[in-house]
């Protein structure tokens, strides 16, 4: 088998950060903040989507099904196989170590500080589900009993990284089971299933965000972007070829999916099928990103947004503890976030600079060790 040189995606870094901060500026509660005091709708329209938890998360999953099916496709290539055993290793050297971290801290030592403080801990999730990386069905669970007030933010963000542990687990499986030149068969019926099945739960919200069969497609989107791109040239090619004018258009369209998604609901759309146009704009801009040789700008040209790439994880897991300590925080000097907006947007930074923090060390002094431990299960090519 001929060698293939492993490739690095430099303007997913950047790209990981901006979807990071997304979902923080969602539960930091930024953008309901900043479109308070904005009277313009197209500029609240536009913060909405840069704070929104939901479209952040989702382009994650298309980001992971992009990446985890380009290197395995590439793997394949080089080697003629895959091997299940150490791409599990991989996963469970980067995701399991913080995760199971943090599951100490909000189960047992949180719990510890909260009385200290004098508050009563509740906490209506199930530490069972969260270590079997079944915390999506813990969160349908909890809201269908209408416990999601006293719900700890810090275990409820879980359920997207039980979604990631899933399809990790699936994923590879489902590739030796149909072969490198099969597999765009196999992310079109996980497509086209899960729009069926959100198509027959439209109306249970709960089973909608957080069913595995909802959402699990975002990333079979990823992934057959990634196989076309690897697979057939003609797709490849015309992605590089791409005129700025074609790419403006295409951006705007989508920006327009996203920023009104409720008119296009309305007018020409259900839910169902919104999703599946969304994540297909997503996987254009991780392919115009990558591939196109004339993109108007590349994230990685932005060199320390793309630099906190890193820390991507680490800010994603541990912003709800940084967001929790700011509300202590506040509670114990008597100011009301939502006083004015200089309050509000100082309940934010510190936040941010808190998460930020805990992210730097737990990358530096946590994930990195077992970052490099990972080195050892890479193929030899």
């Amino acid at each position: 088998m001929q060698r293939q040189e492993s490739k690095y995606f430099i303007n997913l870094d950047g790209l990981r950060f901006i979807l990071a901060f997304a979902v923080f500026a969602s539960h930091s509660m930024l953008g309901v903040s900043l479109m308070a005091v904005i009277p313009f709708d197209f500029l609240k329209r536009l913060i909405n989507v840069f704070t929104s938890g939901h479209l952040g998360v989702s382009f994650f999953f298309v980001l992971s099904g992009f990446l985890i099916t380009y290197f395995m496709l590439q793997e394949n290539a080089g080697t003629g196989s895959i091997s299940i055993k150490r791409f599990y290793i991989r996963r469970i050297l980067r995701i399991w170590p913080l995760y199971v971290s943090v599951l100490a801290f909000s189960f047992f030592i949180y719990p510890t500080i909260k009385g200290y403080l004098g508050y009563t801990d509740q906490n209506p999730f199930r530490l069972i589900y969260q270590l079997l990386f079944l915390s999506n069905f813990d969160n349908i669970h909890v809201e269908n009993l209408g416990l999601v007030p006293i719900a700890p933010l810090m275990i409820s963000i879980n359920w997207s990284i039980a979604i990631e542990e899933q399809f990790y687990l699936l994923w590879p499986l489902l590739f030796i089971l149909f072969k490198d030149g099969k597999f765009w068969i196999v992310c079109v019926l996980i497509i086209l299933f899960c729009w069926i099945f959100r198509l027959f739960n439209h109306a249970d919200g709960a089973v909608l965000y957080y069913h595995s069969l909802s959402v699990i497609s975002d990333m079979a989107v990823g992934g057959l972007g990634a196989w076309l791109c690897l697979r057939n040239r003609k797709v490849l090619r015309g992605v590089e070829c791409l005129s700025k004018t074609v790419i403006v258009l295409i951006y705007a369209f989508g920006f327009s999916i996203l920023m009104y998604s409720d008119l296009w609901l309305n007018a020409f759309l259900n839910q169902t099928t919104t999703r599946i146009i969304q994540t297909a704009f997503f996987c254009f801009i991780i392919l115009e990103q990558n591939f196109s040789t004339q993109s108007f700008f590349k994230l990685g040209a932005a060199k320390k947004i793309a630099s906190l790439g890193k820390y991507t994880y680490g800010l994603y897991m541990l912003h709800p503890i940084g967001i929790q300590f700011t509300i202590i925080a506040f509670r114990y000097l008597d100011i009301q976030r939502d006083q004015n907006i200089y309050f509000a947007l100082l309940y934010v930074a510190i936040s941010f600079i808190i998460s930020i923090a805990l992210a730097f060390f737990s990358y530096h002094f946590l994930e990195r060790y077992f970052l490099e431990k990972r080195k050892l299960f890479y193929k030899p090519q």
